[in-house]
């Protein structure tokens, strides 16, 4: 995310953690009024009250030390106690603060992160965790965010200084260039809820790869799509979803039957694209009018599917274009037209033998392969 990408999400948080001073405010002074709810009962059950100890003032000087060192007084002055109603009031103020800044981040859906593109990971819990945290740092006021938004400011004023001293740019040669786009970049630990998938393991490993569209909005979150999945009683689903900017996310674990096309689940790989790419309007749930995006992929998630694919190949040993299927062929008496008749099949197929020809020549994809088979939740 590019620096004004950044502020603006700066700024968001600081409006939010505005409105928490100001509700800080008014309680403050609420409980300065009636006393503090009682704070003597406080001090009393947790024994905070203030107790005077002898400074030394009265004390009798102590004898001659052995060394015959006459004793000396030492008269020690009494300090400023405390106030013990400002530390108890500071205290249920900043609880309360992290409070309804958290109830904010979860009404709202706001976490620091998923709104920096950078989120802690695909999981309700990671998800929760953002916006405890963002909650927390709302609820501290505007001074934290303030130099937040200071830091970024002197880091970019730091870059432009940089850039401005000349810099002896090195070309690339075109192969090198190339092999360096198609790394293998795929994240992988086991999908979800990787321990979940005990009773649905394969007897054998995958020889086929079923393409599908979700048939939803392009842009909905992997999140919901699990949690649409899991409210309709599957256990498992696609083993891989691209969402619509390109990023793939691991749904069930690859060594386990999926649940994406009943007639060939047990043998098969399911990877699934957001949106939905079918344009006949006469079809049940078509995107014809594009309410639900773009009817075609976009170039990013074609980019990522055919990385996801080729290593599946390579993986498996799963012949392309052969096995490689699409979920309307294996229903072809007219049960689905997934994933929709504007899918590019003949260009996404040339991305992947891209892919695969790519990776033969370059030492360093093979070194990322043999590390990527070295993974959990592989094979059988």
């Amino acid at each position: 995310m590019n620096y004004e990408g950044i502020v603006s999400v700066m700024t968001i948080l600081v409006l939010a953690a505005v409105s928490v001073e100001r509700i800080l405010e008014v309680l403050k002074k609420v409980m300065e009024t009636s006393g503090f709810f009682g704070l003597k009962i406080w001090q009393r059950r947790f024994d905070i009250t203030p107790k005077l100890e002898n400074s030394g003032e009265n004390l009798a000087p102590p004898p001659e030390t052995a060394e015959g060192n006459p004793g000396t007084l030492v008269v020690i002055t009494a300090g400023k106690l405390p106030d013990p109603e400002k530390i108890v009031l500071r205290f249920f103020l900043q609880l309360i603060g992290a409070i309804v800044g958290t109830v904010l981040c979860f009404t709202g859906k706001m976490g620091v992160f998923t709104l920096l593109k950078t989120p802690l990971g695909t999981s309700l819990a990671a998800t929760y965790a953002d916006y405890v945290l963002t909650g927390i740092l709302i609820g501290a006021g505007t001074e934290p965010i303030h130099t937040l938004i200071r830091f970024l400011e002197a880091k970019r004023e730091l870059s432009r200084n940089e850039r401005s001293v000349p810099v002896q740019e090195v070309e690339l040669a075109p192969e090198v260039e190339s092999t360096a786009k198609r790394m293998i970049d795929i994240d992988y630990l086991g999908g979800v809820n990787p321990d979940k998938l005990i009773s649905r393991k394969r007897s054998q490993n995958p020889d086929t790869i079923l393409l599908h569209h979700t048939g939803m909005q392009q842009t909905l979150p992997f999140e919901n799509l699990v949690q649409i999945f899991e409210a309709r009683g599957f256990e498992t689903g696609f083993h891989a979803v691209i969402d619509h900017e390109g990023h793939c996310h691991a749904f069930c674990r690859w060594d386990g039957v999926g649940q994406h096309t009943a007639a060939v689940d047990a043998n098969s790989l399911g990877l699934a694209f957001s949106g939905n790419f079918e344009t006949d309007a006469a079809k049940a749930g078509s995107n014809a009018d594009g309410r639900l995006g773009s009817t075609i992929p976009t170039d990013a998630q074609l980019a990522t599917g055919a990385k996801v694919v080729a290593l599946w190949s390579l993986l498996y040993s799963i012949e392309i274009p052969g096995k490689l299927k699409t979920h309307h062929e294996i229903y072809d008496a007219g049960v689905t037209t997934c994933p929709g008749s504007n899918f590019p099949l003949q260009r996404f197929t040339a991305l992947i033998s891209e892919c695969l020809t790519e990776w033969a020549a370059s030492p360093k994809a093979k070194g990322e392969l043999a590390d990527f088979g070295l993974k959990k939740y592989l094979f059988v």
